[in-house]
Parts: C-alpha cells; sequence; structure tokens
C-alpha cells in the first residue's frame, strides 16, 4: 500500500498513469473497540470496479461479520414497489434511495457488525456530505473509512447509451447492470470533479477516520 501526504498527491500519482496494487484487506475483523462497527464507503464514476473493489473487502471478513448495502440493489427494490403500486416518481428517486440507505443503516448498526460496506458513487456532494454527517453522530462505535476509486476522468467499464435520464430499463435483477445513458455519466463526471477539486471535500474529510485513494479498475482488472 502506497502512502500519500494529501488527495492531490494520490490523485496526481493516478492521473500520470501511475499503478499500484491495493489489497484492502481489514485488520478490523476482530473490531478495535468493543462494539465499533467499520463502514466502508465508495465513491467514484459509475463502472470503474467500485462494486468488485467493495466485494474484495467483503470477503476478507470472517462469515456474517460484514454487510453489504448498495445504492443500485436499494434502487432497484424502489423501481419495483413502484411499479407494483403503479407509480411513477423517478424524479426524486435518488433522495429516496439516500434516504433508505440511511435507515439500512440504522438498522444494521444496531446489530453491531464488525464492518458494512456502503457502495455506490457518492460522487454527489450532498448525497456523501449526509451520509458521512449520520454515521458521525455514532461517534467512537462507527469507523468511517470512504473509497475514492479514480477520479472525473476514469473511463468506464460499462456502454453509454443515448438514453435519458431516468431510463433504469437496463437495470435487471439486484441493480445488475452494465450500461448507463451518456447524460447520467457526464453529470456525474462535473459532480465528481466538484467534490476532489473543490474546498467540499476539505468538509467532506472532517467526518472521516480514513480515505483510501485507489485507482480505477479496467475489465482485464476485475478476475
Amino acid at each position: 500500500m502506497n502512502h500519500f501526504s494529501s488527495l492531490d498527491d494520490a490523485l496526481a500519482c493516478i492521473n500520470h498513469g501511475f499503478a499500484f496494487g491495493c489489497r484492502l484487506f481489514t485488520s478490523h475483523c476482530h473490531q478495535d473497540k468493543p462494539g465499533q462497527t467499520v463502514v466502508w464507503i465508495t465513491c467514484g464514476l459509475p463502472g470503474v470496479g467500485k462494486s468488485a473493489f467493495a466485494r474484495r473487502i467483503f470477503d476478507a471478513y470472517p462469515p456474517l461479520a460484514c454487510r453489504m448495502i448498495s445504492r443500485d440493489v436499494v434502487r432497484t427494490d424502489l423501481l419495483w414497489e413502484d411499479r407494483k403500486s403503479g407509480l411513477d416518481v423517478k424524479g426524486n428517486l435518488d433522495n429516496r434511495v439516500s434516504d433508505m440507505i440511511l435507515e439500512r443503516l440504522k438498522s444494521n448498526l444496531g446489530d453491531h457488525p464488525a464492518a458494512i460496506i456502503v457502495d455506490g458513487c457518492h460522487v454527489e456532494y450532498h448525497c456523501l456530505l449526509q451520509l458521512v454527517q449520520f454515521l458521525h453522530s455514532y461517534g467512537d462505535s462507527v469507523m468511517t473509512n470512504l473509497i475514492v476509486m479514480g477520479d472525473e476522468r476514469s473511463q468506464s467499464n460499462h456502454s453509454l447509451s443515448n438514453k435519458d435520464e431516468g431510463d433504469y430499463s437496463d437495470f435487471g435483477p439486484q441493480g445488475r447492470h452494465t450500461s448507463l445513458p451518456l447524460k447520467v455519466f457526464e453529470k456525474k463526471q462535473k459532480q465528481f470533479f466538484e467534490l476532489l477539486r473543490t474546498s467540499k471535500f476539505q468538509e467532506i474529510k472532517h467526518y472521516l477516520d480514513y480515505c483510501f485513494v485507489v485507482p480505477a479498475y479496467r475489465n482485464e482488472d476485475l478476475s
């Protein structure tokens, strides 16, 4: 594992083609403090390997010691509920997903697992801020780790379509998808740029215990 003095130093290495093997096998299987839960949050563009990386962290824990909460899964669950009820409320879907993530976090934290992984893009400032502030309210009972994967210039392994934003027809069971609208990807690029390259990230860092910066994956790296 390489160590950097700042986020800018880490991103500069990634931007100039610096590659290093990141095997983030946690040492928190036993929990640093009695009852403490380590929460891992992924952050990055769609299709850069966040879920695959999150799965490797999950697999590093003993059975039943770690929980996984995925924004894609929550989004699919809500879309399915809306479809069954005949509602069309996609306009505020992102906010509903964020609220559901907090509800599931609260429920899981009540069980005091060794770790919880919250997998999603989390490139929008207010979405990420709400999440880390919520976790910060738990004090020393929660350790909050952010995994920043790549930067706003990272390439996606997903195919980019001409579909409209809010078109989730490519989503399958458990939120699985290999395509997304180009408009959505470009929107997230702008959000990620604003998050990483402005003072907004300094506020996010205030609520973190650790921040890890790792390169985006290409498809051949995920096998």
